[in-house]
């Protein structure tokens, strides 16, 4: 038989082999041919056995068609595969949650949905939430409740799990051990961006283009309303109570006034101060108090570095722009001053005598200065200040309440266009250049708004300049160095003075010392950086010279260690001294009043009406050192508290007076109870302003351009917005937003609209910032548009599509040349042996990427 096999076995496979193999293709594609007619006649999913309607699989396919339609690049699975695999993540999660004999109720559930639907007034938004489920594709409330109770009974079952999984000590270790494991990786980026230049689109590419993609250039529907605004801020001069009402509202309202219990105390401070000039010490202290601290004398590492700097700063211009776009958001909150400043710093340790040198020397600095002029020259040539002396000490404006209370006592007082007297706050002397005031509502300044706006503003063209500007001198400088140029391609050559590491190294560089210093430090004299990418400017940088760290001797630090072992003994005696006259005071040797006399203090400083540290002390009293505060409330009346450290130094302190919670007369808080009169009384007028116009509109024909002209009320138009969207001049969480959804035909108008003064804010009983009423003017259902509409538009994707594939194809070019790079290397790329990377990148004119630490362990998605 075997004989046989081999000598037919051409025969049996050609009349029963090939024959089985056609049999089982066509089997199987018929099959597969089944199963993708299925999946296109999907009426339902089964898993585990258990159905899930057909409506939950096209909500699900509509979340993700919305997610994926505006996507350059498509993710690998088709929409169809990933609406499935949602659909039965949901399933799995639900059965696992029964199975534990988890359930959501529908009470929990529609908690949710309200919370997540509330607006800003604090009440369920009913017409948005129908909007909410148009748009993102839910047949029903029905089906929204049973996706968000999936999703909460998912997490009951993560829970359950959480808390009844035990992990080994082994698992925890190398859970631990993953989460501490990084890898360090370097890039070469491929920017579509960079390729732009190099490509382009006939208009016949742009109308096929146009015509693929026509859905996604879908106009959205947009709408302007009108509106009339009443501010209480407006009214309050119509507010003015005489005194017999104010005094009627005063005995109606007389428990919004209830004063809390209060205490009065006084307080001695036993400062280092007080106590420097009777401090002696030998020698030999001396040597040892520099022997014990001898590490506070090292002299840090310092560089000396020529640089280029391109500034990659948003001009003021651009965030203007940006704060015009909602100009209401912008307004400042209270009364600002603009200043200027010189500061010559002091510390903590500065002897008398070093104090009053830098005294004479900020005088000396103020004799020069007649004009704005001169206070920018000092400014930049002596302030210590380094954030802002290039500015010429500019600090711009800022709000009352923000500045340290000695300066800011100046800032106010003094007027516009002089300079102040040597003003001590805890940072050292200032001279103060006032410039500008502004009261509260005015716009704010571009300086102010910056930092909120910057987030905002692409600064991707700047920095890409920034770097080509950078790249093209040192291009020019061939085989120079910075440390013979004075100028390169236009830019100037700055030189550093010796700087370490917290030092401004140059003014030009002031704001990104750190970089700079990072960058600077791991070089060696003669080489040049890589491009310093800071927050304000991109440099380059030479290093010239490097002068390593060293111990400085006792002479050299001879007067720094005197100040030092002064304070030292000076606060050992303060305390000391504080203590024995607690002991006299407890004794009965000493009265309290006369701890001044006994030990050459000044004072007693007393404090009046402190109130209870969790709540609101009167205005006078809220710089009162907490410690303080806090213990006149554990201490009864006539006793003596301390000693206890506070910030000014060693304290002890006498509860002189004790006052309970009471109600209060009218002259006790006359002034307060007349500012919230005025209050509430031009709140109550602007609401009954604007509702005058809503009740009059039946009588003219609904229009309420006409019922406002009639109360003399200016009607504003906003600007096309997409409802939902804020309403432009409005903040983003006014209630005008909401409201405006409700607005469905032209003609609509709101009821009354309020928004509190702080928007975070939404209890009902607050201040109001303004009162409102909306009527939609113009109303632009969502359409597709014509190609000549949406022209540059259609350019800008399809040539951004084109320059993502020339940059992919960079990007597989690169790759190639880096395949071949390691394949002719006479041995295996190792930790000791690796391709350079950014030598590579250089070669090529690629863009790279520096150096980043990547962790490798668990990691919680952000």
């Amino acid at each position: 038989m075997l004989v046989w096999f081999r000598e037919n076995r051409g025969r049996v496979v050609h009349f029963f082999v090939w024959p089985l193999i056609v049999v089982f293709i066509a089997l199987y594609g018929s099959s597969q041919l089944t199963n993708r007619r299925n999946m296109n006649q999907l009426t339902a999913v089964r898993v585990n056995g258990e159905r899930v309607p057909r409506s939950e699989y096209l909500a699900a396919s509509e979340q993700v068609r919305q997610r994926y339609t505006d996507l350059l690049i498509k993710p690998e699975k088709s929409e169809t595969e990933i609406a499935l695999e949602q659909v039965i993540k949901q399933a799995l999660a639900s059965q696992l949650a029964n199975d534990l004999g988890l359930y959501t109720p529908n009470e929990t559930v529609n908690d949710v949905i309200v919370q997540q639907m509330t607006g800003p007034t604090g009440f369920f938004n009913e017409d948005g939430y129908k909007y909410f489920l148009r748009q993102s594709g839910y047949e029903s409330h029905d089906v929204y409740q049973n996706v968000i109770r999936k999703q909460l009974d998912l997490n009951l079952a993560l829970n359950y799990v959480r808390g009844t999984a035990v992990p080994s000590e082994d698992e925890i270790q190398r859970t631990l051990d993953s989460q501490k494991e990084t890898r360090t990786a370097e890039m070469i980026g491929f920017p579509s961006e960079d390729y732009l230049d190099q490509v382009d689109a006939t208009t016949d590419e742009l109308k096929q283009y146009f015509e693929e993609h026509k859905e996604r250039y879908r106009f959205p529907k947009r709408m302007k309303v009108d509106y009339v605004m009443a501010r209480p801020s407006e009214y309050i001069g119509e507010a003015t109570p005489d005194e017999e009402s104010l005094e009627r509202w005063f005995r109606s309202e007389r428990e919004k006034f209830l004063i809390p219990p209060e205490r009065d105390v006084a307080a001695y401070v036993f400062s280092q101060e007080a106590f420097t000039d009777k401090v002696t010490f030998t020698e030999e202290e001396l040597k040892t108090q520099y022997e014990e601290t001898k590490e506070r004398y090292s002299e840090p590492e310092k560089f000396k570095a020529k640089f280029l700097a391109v500034s990659v700063e948003v001009p003021d211009a651009s965030i203007e722009a940006k704060m015009d776009e909602n100009p209401d958001d912008f307004l400042s909150e209270k009364e600002a001053v603009a200043t200027r400043h010189i500061l010559i710093r002091t510390t903590p340790n500065d002897s008398e005598e070093t104090l009053a040198q830098k005294k004479a020397q900020i005088e000396e600095i103020r004799s020069r200065i007649k004009t704005v002029d001169d206070f920018i020259r000092e400014a930049k040539a002596y302030s210590d200040d380094t954030s802002n002396a290039e500015k010429g000490g500019d600090l711009g404006y800022t709000q009352r309440g923000r500045l340290v209370p000695e300066y800011e006592s100046v800032a106010y007082t003094i007027q516009s266009g002089t300079v102040s007297e040597p003003v001590k706050t805890q940072f050292g002397f200032h001279l103060i250049w006032k410039y500008g005031e502004r009261e509260a509502g005015e716009r704010i300044s571009p300086q102010e708004a910056r930092l909120r706006l910057l987030p905002e503003i692409d600064s991707t063209p700047l920095k890409r300049a920034a770097r080509e500007k950078l790249n093209q001198a040192i291009a020019s400088l061939g085989d120079s160095t910075l440390a013979d140029a004075t100028q390169v391609d236009g830019l100037e050559v700055y030189e550093t003075d010796w700087f370490s590491r917290g030092d401004s190294p140059h003014p030009k560089a002031a704001r990104d010392r750190y970089p700079f210093y990072q960058a600077i430090s791991k070089i060696n004299a003669g080489q040049t950086t890589d491009i310093i990418e800071g927050f304000a400017s991109f440099f380059v940088a030479e290093l010239i010279d490097k002068q390593d760290s060293r111990q400085q001797d006792f002479e050299e630090v001879r007067s720094e260690v005197e100040s030092a072992l002064r304070t030292k003994k000076a606060s050992e005696m303060a305390r000391k001294a504080a203590q024995e006259a607690a002991d006299l005071i407890r004794a009965g040797s000493l009265e309290f009043e006369g701890v001044a006399e006994k030990y050459g203090l000044s004072g007693p400083t007393e404090y009046k009406g402190l109130r209870n540290p969790s709540g609101e002390q009167r205005a006078e009293n809220r710089v009162v050192d907490r410690e303080i505060v806090n213990r006149a409330f554990t201490t009864d009346e006539g006793e003596v508290e301390g000693p206890f450290d506070t910030l000014a130094g060693s304290t002890l302190m006498k509860v002189t007076a004790v006052h309970e919670e009471r109600l209060p007369e009218l002259e006790d808080v006359h002034d307060e109870v007349a500012e919230q009169y005025r209050a509430k009384r031009a709140e109550r007028l602007a609401r009954e302003k604007v509702l005058d116009v809503w009740y009059d509109l039946d009588r003219y024909d609904d229009s309420l351009k006409k019922a406002a002209e009639v109360h003399h009320f200016d009607v504003e138009t906003s600007d096309f917005f997409q409802p939902g969207e804020p309403v432009p001049g409005f903040p983003s969480n006014s209630v005008v937003r909401y409201a405006a959804i409700g607005l469905r035909v032209e003609g609509a108008t709101s009821t009354l609209l309020e928004d509190p003064l702080n928007l975070q804010n939404q209890e009902q009983d607050l201040p109001k910032e303004a009162f409102y009423l909306l009527q939609a003017d113009e109303i632009q259902e969502t359409r597709l548009p014509e190609f000549s509409e949406v022209v540059e538009k259609v350019r800008n994707d399809l040539k951004l599509e084109k320059a993502a594939a020339l940059a992919k194809e960079e990007a597989t070019k690169a790759r190639d040349l880096i395949a071949a790079q390691i394949q002719k290397a006479t041995a295996p790329l190792s930790a000791s042996r690796s391709l350079d990377l950014k030598a590579f990148a250089e070669a090529h004119n690629y863009k790279f990427i520096a150096p980043a630490s990547i962790p490798l362990g668990p990691r919680i998605p952000s």
